[in-house]
C-alpha cells in the first residue's frame, strides 16, 4: 500500500510531446488484473517493463482484460515496451537478469523473443502492428491493436537483424 500511495503521488515530465499531447496524456496507477480497474476512455494502454515479470498465463490474463475494455474499436492500441531477446545473440548480461529473476521470484518470468511477442498478442486477440527499436536501448516498443476476426493469420519476423 505505501508503494502504492508513493506511486500514485508521483507526477511525470513529459519531454518532446507537440502541440497538446501533454494535456491529453496520462499516468494511473491500478491493478492490471482486476479488469473493473482499467480505464475504458483511453486510446493506447501502455505496458512498459511488465510483462517480463509475469508467466505466459498471466500475460494473457492482463492482454485479455485489456483487449476487453477496447470492446470491439479496432483504433485503439495496446504498447508493450520491452526488451526482445534475439534467439541467436543472447547477451550474458540478459541471461543472467532471467537467472536471477527466476532463482529470487518465479520460474516463468523471462524476456521473450519477437516470435513469442507476436504468438502473446495473437492468442489475445490483437495483432502486432509495429515493431520500432528505442534508440541507444535494447528496448523495443510493440504496438498492437485488436484482431479483425477475419484477420487470423500468423506471421513471423526473421530476428537476425536485431
Amino acid at each position: 500500500e505505501e508503494v502504492v500511495a508513493k506511486a500514485e503521488s508521483i507526477r511525470p515530465t513529459y519531454y518532446n510531446l507537440f502541440g497538446d499531447a501533454a494535456s491529453r496524456v496520462s499516468f494511473r496507477t491500478t491493478d492490471i488484473f482486476d479488469i473493473s480497474n482499467i480505464p475504458k476512455s483511453a486510446d493506447t494502454y501502455m505496458l512498459k517493463n511488465i510483462v517480463h515479470d509475469w508467466s505466459d498465463d498471466q500475460c494473457d490474463s492482463l492482454l485479455q482484460n485489456i483487449s476487453h475494455v477496447f470492446d470491439g474499436n479496432y483504433e485503439k492500441r495496446v504498447l508493450v515496451v520491452e526488451k526482445i531477446v534475439n534467439t541467436t545473440k543472447i547477451s550474458p548480461r540478459t541471461a543472467g537478469h532471467d537467472i536471477v529473476k527466476c532463482v529470487l521470484f518465479d520460474d516463468q518470468v523471462k524476456h521473450r523473443t519477437l516470435d513469442s511477442f507476436s504468438k502473446m498478442f495473437l492468442r489475445n486477440g490483437f495483432e502486432v502492428t509495429k515493431i520500432t527499436p528505442l534508440l541507444d536501448t535494447d528496448y523495443y516498443a510493440i504496438e498492437g491493436k485488436l484482431l479483425k476476426r477475419s484477420r487470423c493469420r500468423f506471421q513471423t519476423t526473421n530476428l537476425e537483424h536485431l
